[in-house]
């Protein structure tokens, strides 16, 4: 489908007859992306990145949606609609598979009855691990999902992938590690609430090391998977470039909102009992699976996407894009009303 999301990259000098020429031509439409779950967290952030990249975007919620026919002149499906990970465990599990995989299947099968040449599925690295990586994860790992959320990701993808191609069609599954930026509703946020109002580090006797992903870069893949047909169909990690232990993420939020960090270090021991107490009280803001976010190692490789975009480095570096997380961060609670949230149990991201 190169000839529907192709976009030139550079606009060329015309000399008068060249402009006098091409305003005679009729203007060639903007390729029409349509993006499932475009009010969610990731939705809010991708939508405007398309739009300055030259595409139309046609919104699509799956909130109610019966499988009516996605609209004609579409040329590629951005699918973000999606349970989001439910740290606290109170959701059903079968919820996870109805939105995840079920939705993610009847998404796809209207997409092989659409115009439109590319599927993107928003997955997560959570079809594969949850927990602490040993070395580097990358897409050849074996994966062994041990929650709802990953085990649904990861039916989902396998349900797509088992569907033999159709001549011009391509299906893009995207496994972006922890997701950050402008209305994250996740653990930085957690971290961002203790450090902002002076409470010390208390995790500074743990030392492991955690590959992001900001919300900018993620749409930067995004916009850069749809211009072009150099990422064939396939399972691509997304990552920031470079892993991060948690200590140092601390100490840029310290930077950005002027706090002296005071790092504690208190035993392991003692903070894995705290965290099972919080498996068991939803009052206590840590629990097993937040603090193992917070501290076990997670590095992701996203070369081989990096690769297939003939790129050598993600457009915003690991510093960069967590400083402007943190501060935008900031700036919400600094307006006079709360930030806008995803609902967590909306069909979007």
């Amino acid at each position: 489908m190169s000839e529907q999301h192709n976009t030139p990259r550079d606009e060329q000098h015309n000399t008068p007859r060249d402009a006098q020429h091409d305003a005679a031509q009729p203007t060639s439409p903007k390729p029409r992306i349509l993006v499932t779950g475009a009010t969610g967290f990731i939705g809010r952030n991708l939508v405007p990145v398309l739009e300055r990249s030259g595409f139309e975007v046609v919104p699509l919620s799956l909130r109610g949606w019966r499988d009516e026919p996605f609209p004609s002149g579409i040329a590629a499906v951005v699918n973000l609609a999606g349970k989001a990970h439910d740290l606290d465990g109170t959701s059903a599990p079968d919820e996870y598979f109805r939105i995840n995989t079920e939705l993610a299947e009847r998404a796809y099968s209207a997409f092989l009855a659409s115009d439109a040449g590319t599927f993107v599925q928003l997955s997560s690295v959570a079809a594969v691990n949850e927990e602490s990586v040993s070395g580097v994860l990358d897409e050849d790992a074996e994966p062994h999902p041990v929650t709802p959320y990953g085990k649904s990701k990861l039916a989902a993808e396998r349900l797509l992938l088992a569907v033999e191609q159709p001549q011009g069609k391509r299906v893009v599954v995207l496994r972006p590690t922890m997701v950050h930026g402008p209305g994250d509703p996740g653990n930085l946020g957690l971290l961002f609430g203790l450090i902002s109002r002076g409470i010390p580090y208390p995790l500074d006797a743990f030392s492991g090391e955690r590959t992001f992903v900001s919300v900018g870069n993620l749409s930067w893949a995004i916009s850069e998977i749809l211009r072009d047909d150099r990422v064939a169909t396939g399972i691509y990690n997304v990552a920031d470039d470079d892993p991060i232990a948690t200590s140092a993420l601390v100490d840029i939020i310290g930077r950005v909102t002027g706090r002296r960090v005071r790092h504690l270090r208190i035993p392991q021991g003692l903070i894995r009992f705290g965290a099972r107490i919080g498996d068991v009280v939803p009052a206590v803001p840590l629990n097993s699976r937040r603090l193992a976010k917070l501290t076990e190692d997670f590095r992701v490789s996203g070369a081989r996407l990096l690769s297939a975009l003939g790129a050598e480095r993600m457009p915003t570096s690991t510093i960069d894009g967590l400083t402007s997380s943190v501060r935008a961060l900031a700036d919400a609670r600094n307006q006079p009303t709360p930030a806008v949230r995803s609902e967590p149990a909306a069909h979007d991201r």
